[in-house]
């Protein structure tokens, strides 16, 4: 049975994982949620693969090992994370048996890559599913896993607990430096009051975005590091599972988007024992007379 043409709501919403579960569940595709693909790709096979490339206006497909673990598959995971709020972008898997069935060996075998020495390997479509425009086999490293997106594909960077728009006003001062503090703080209050109220989680983290803005606005650029100095000290205190949760989303956007490394890329090490309260200390600076409240 044909997949049904899809609703053009679909392809126009904002959060694109919303508009992906839809399309999954008409054309028979499992939105990776768990196991050991990554949350937020997609599993492909040789008949949706067909029915998913055309759909979207860039999607980066990952042939792997089934049930990938290990470096590799962490330094995906990451990709896909920062990936989530793209509207146009989509990352998939396609998950090759090695025995047994062989699920997917044909589908690896169409794309060139049969063997697991050549694996992982992501290629890159454009709508077209005959043809990829590229591909990389190199490190994956987050950063040249970033750098090869970036060559293909015009991408909206955010993190798992960051909210996009946000991160837009963010760069737009910091780092670009089209607006003024003061815009950046009106803007960012005037997303808020839009955003709907239902959507608890998301307002408290966007009020989160608005403090440490007002903060920019009166100290500058110090506002984030002795935020971040706060952090770090409260995550070395004995905390309730809730409270160490939040402490780590606030820690991520002081990181990656208020520290701009959304878009500024380090050099990672190949082995993932940091963790981000980590990197964090090694951003912040020590001040005694912040306050620690809880």
């Amino acid at each position: 049975m044909a997949c049904p043409q899809i609703p053009n709501f679909v392809m126009k919403a904002t959060i694109v994982f919303a508009s992906l579960q839809l399309l999954c569940t008409l054309c028979g595709v499992t939105p990776s949620v768990s196991g050991g693909y990554a949350r937020g790709s997609i599993q492909l096979n040789m008949n949706t693969f067909y029915k998913i490339i055309p759909r979207f206006p860039v999607v980066f497909v990952k042939v792997d090992k089934d049930y990938p673990h290990g470096v590799n598959q962490t330094q995906f995971e990451k990709l896909v994370a920062m990936l989530n709020q793209d509207k146009d972008t989509i990352l998939a898997e396609v998950g090759v048996q090695e025995f047994g069935e062989k699920e997917n060996a044909d589908l690896a075998a169409e794309l060139g890559v049969p063997d697991k020495s050549q694996w992982p390997i992501i290629f890159v479509f454009k709508r077209n599913p005959h043809r990829w425009i590229a591909k990389y086999n190199g490190r994956f490293n987050l950063n040249y896993l970033r750098n090869f997106v970036n060559q293909h594909s015009e991408v909206d960077w955010s993190c798992a607990g960051c909210v996009l728009e946000m991160d837009r006003l963010v760069r737009s001062h910091l780092f670009e430096h089209h607006i003024s503090a003061n815009e950046m703080v009106r803007s960012a209050q005037d997303t808020l009051a839009k955003t709907a109220s239902r959507d608890l989680g998301k307002r408290n983290t966007m009020q989160y975005y608005v403090k440490m803005m007002k903060k920019i606005n009166e100290i500058g650029q110090p506002a984030v590091a002795m935020e971040s100095a706060r952090l770090v000290r409260l995550l070395q205190q004995n905390l309730s599972p809730e409270k160490e949760k939040l402490f780590k989303v606030r820690t991520d956007i002081l990181y990656f988007s208020f520290s701009g490394n959304l878009w500024r890329y380090q050099e990672e090490e190949e082995e993932e024992t940091a963790t981000s309260s980590d990197l964090m200390a090694n951003l912040s600076t020590k001040n005694d007379n912040t306050r620690d409240e809880l």
